[in-house]
């Protein structure tokens, strides 16, 4: 039996939500040729990008490494390759986005980006997406004593 911990069901059930081992397995690794429900990976995208304010430095490597992962099975590399960058930037040796790293230079592409009826049609985020996230990934006060901070205070 497979053993997976919870950080990588998660970012499998971003992609497909089926229980079967093997296609988590395949998911995972960018096996699967089935379509995935994009506008739900897409909702999962944004939720990662909207979580960045409230994440402390170095803990940012996790939603930055998720985000390259999304892109990369969204058949977009080069903005795969920078979120990996991102996270390794913020967290030098985070295990899963130097795998994920060597995954992306072996050139190495998603079943999905291989067919127009199952790759993802939806252009990349606006730009005022990216200027958020910019502005989102400078360096960032530290969380207060209860564990929250407002995000207008954190986005210009």
């Amino acid at each position: 039996m497979l053993r997976w911990g919870i950080r990588d069901r998660i970012m499998a059930d971003m992609i497909n939500t089926d229980e079967d081992p093997q296609v988590y397995r395949a998911v995972l690794i960018g096996q699967h040729p089935v379509r995935p429900d994009w506008r739900r990976v897409d909702q999962a995208e944004t939720l990662l990008i909207d979580l960045l304010p409230f994440t402390p430095g170095r803990y940012r490597a996790a939603l930055f490494t998720a985000l390259g992962y999304l892109n990369w099975y969204k058949g977009r590399g080069t903005t795969a390759g920078r979120y990996i960058d991102k996270a390794l930037k913020v967290s030098a040796g985070y295990h899963l986005a130097e795998l994920l790293q060597q995954l992306f230079n072996s050139g190495i592409f998603p079943a999905v980006t291989k067919s127009a009826g199952t790759a993802s049609r939806r252009r990349p985020p606006p730009l005022r997406s990216s200027r958020r996230l910019h502005t989102l990934v400078r360096a960032q006060p530290p969380i207060s004593g209860n564990g929250l901070r407002a995000a207008a205070g954190t986005v210009q």
